[in-house]
């Protein structure tokens, strides 16, 4: 039996329409627009004010993702995806010497990760300090100078490899 051309072409043309609404319909800013904003919070704005008066030598890099930090199994990292720590203070060679939260307690609990995330920074020789709201300048110099003074946290190569490198 012989299809006529012309329901061939309708059964084609109604195909690629499905094809292309499902395929609209599944733009990931469908429906969404995407709007710019603030990189930090009002708190978090003054803490890093704050830090760079304290330290106007340091680097101060803000939401670090706590994989950048720390190496683990590649079966844990999963766990890690997506988790931040507020601060991270280094030296001009970007080698870290301080790690500073910024959190009030029922966000430390969302935080944790298995075991909290201090936890896993020390394990992995950092020096991490934690406020719920912005310490004074001199507050944040005399904490965190100790850990200046220190130097930043020796990076070993670990069980888990090098950092895989970008070349």
């Amino acid at each position: 039996m012989r299809i006529p051309p012309l329901i061939s072409l309708a059964v084609v043309a109604a195909a690629v329409a499905i094809v292309a609404r499902l395929w609209h319909d599944h733009q990931p800013t469908r429906g969404h627009r995407a709007r710019a904003r603030p990189l930090t919070s009002d708190d978090e704005s003054l803490m890093f004010a704050r830090l760079r008066e304290a330290f106007p030598e340091a680097v101060v890099l803000v939401k670090v993702a706590l994989a950048a930090l720390i190496s683990v199994p590649v079966q844990e990292r999963n766990r890690l995806r997506h988790r931040l720590v507020d601060f991270v203070l280094c030296d001009a060679s970007l080698r870290v010497w301080a790690v500073v939260q910024l959190e009030a307690d029922e966000e430390m609990q969302a935080f944790r990760v298995g075991e909290s995330a201090q936890v896993l920074l020390e394990n992995a020789g950092y020096k991490v300090f934690a406020w719920t709201s912005p310490p004074t300048v001199a507050t944040l110099h005399d904490a965190l100078r100790p850990a200046q003074a220190a130097g930043p946290v020796a990076v070993a190569e670990g069980p888990y490899g090098p950092r895989p490198s970008m070349g």
